[in-house]
């Protein structure tokens, strides 16, 4: 009987041991279809490294420092020039361009997820009560003032005054401010980031106003370390 209740202790401490894997999620809107003439939909980690490769169905003109021109016509292309000094070759589409690198190193991002072990990330991430739960990096900087008082006050919604929300699906949404601006915000993906076991979240972040041309592309990894905690900012780009 001892040696029963000894073999039956070991089955279920090894069940109890044995970690939960929860597999990354990608989002359909991974806005694939900006660089491709169809959409390309990412199931595994394969698929997004194939795509940071593959080329664009155009071609990005970019200059140097000193005024050499030359084109990116893949993500992989554009993060080798980039690290030199680049910027766009046509003044007015610096703009298009940080956006363009901006999505690619948030392919990239997704492209380093791992299965998580724990999660403390709710079903509606991309929900009404997003700013109250969000650190403040997410709001809507665009002054060194901003800049300043954003490291002061910890979440988004100490920041930015939101008048409205608009559910556009189950992973994306905009938010309006009191300050003219508004934000698209959508889900990219889910996984483990950081390699602690905890499931992590991709976030794109779309600023743009109503009476003006100003738009800004911004990347996070968030983070909760605890059931109804707000999150953590893991990786800004």
């Amino acid at each position: 009987m001892k040696a029963i209740l000894i073999v039956l202790a070991l089955s279920s401490s090894s069940l109890i041991a044995k970690p939960i894997s929860i597999e990354p999620f990608y989002s359909p809107y991974n806005n694939s279809d900006r660089f491709f003439v169809d959409k390309v939909n990412f199931l595994t980690q394969d698929d997004i490294r194939a795509v940071y490769d593959a080329e664009w169905y155009f071609e990005f003109p970019l200059k140097s420092a000193s005024g050499e021109v030359s084109v990116a016509k893949s993500c992989a292309e554009l993060e080798q020039k980039s690290q030199n000094k680049i910027s766009a070759k046509i003044d007015s589409e610096h703009s298009a361009l940080m956006a363009t690198k901006v999505l690619c190193d948030s392919w990239k991002v997704m492209g380093a997820l791992k299965p998580s072990n724990a999660s403390y990330i709710p079903d509606g991430i991309i929900s009404e009560s997003l700013p109250d739960i969000s650190p403040s990096e997410l709001s809507f900087i665009i002054s060194d003032e901003q800049v300043r008082r954003s490291k002061e006050v910890h979440r988004w919604a100490d920041m930015d005054k939101i008048t409205s929300f608009e559910r556009l699906n189950d992973f994306q949404a905009v938010f309006y401010d009191n300050s003219d601006g508004y934000q698209k915000v959508t889900l990219l993906a889910t996984g483990d980031y950081n390699d602690d076991g905890l499931e992590d979240v991709i976030l794109l972040k779309e600023n743009s106003v109503l009476s003006g041309s100003y738009t800004s592309t911004h990347g996070y990894v968030l983070s909760k370390l605890q059931e109804n905690g707000s999150y953590e900012l893991i990786k800004e780009w």
